[in-house]
């Protein structure tokens, strides 16, 4: 299942769930995929919105506006997606999938809800779980700065690569 079709089949479920919800898509590909799923759902046309790529004082300002990130990956989290890794810094919680590329320190972290990759059942659950529940997104956001300050913090990368030699 590509990450296209997780949203597209996700997202329906979560808009018609509660009274206000509203779907920012930021970035590259975000009004591509407002499109698709203004197409096949044109009751949501004023629930789903879309930005162009952002510059990153405007990502900063839109992210601040989400209460829930939902990132699913077919094959699962990794400290390699910076996408998340932003709304890590950001201190937002984050709804993502576990696969193949899932490393441990995510279900350890509590940062992140996680459900199986290609699973859009249970990535419907937990994101309907968390968004209206404040203590939890609270107790998320304090974990996710916390998983970003021990792990991905700018000053880790550095003494990192200074480590293996990369500068000197």
């Amino acid at each position: 299942m590509q990450i296209t079709k997780l949203l597209l089949e996700s997202v329906p479920h979560l808009i018609s769930y509660g009274s206000g919800g509203v779907l920012l898509l930021l970035g590259r590909g975000g009004e591509l995929m407002r499109n698709a799923l203004i197409r096949k759902h044109p009751e949501m046309a004023d629930r789903v919105h879309a930005t162009a790529p952002l510059d990153a004082a405007d990502l900063s300002l839109h992210l601040s506006a989400c209460d829930v990130m939902l990132q699913p990956y077919i094959d699962g989290v990794s400290s390699r997606r910076t996408s998340t890794i932003v709304a890590l810094a950001h201190g937002i919680p984050v709804v993502t999938t576990s696969g193949r590329l899932t490393e441990p320190l995510w279900a350890a972290s509590e940062a992140v809800a996680l459900a199986p990759a290609a699973d859009v059942s249970a990535l419907v659950a937990a994101t309907k779980r968390l968004l209206p529940d404040a203590k939890a997104r609270s107790r998320m956001s304090a974990a996710a700065r916390m998983l970003y300050e021990k792990r991905f913090d700018l000053k880790h990368i550095i003494t990192t690569l200074r480590g293996a030699g990369a500068y000197r």
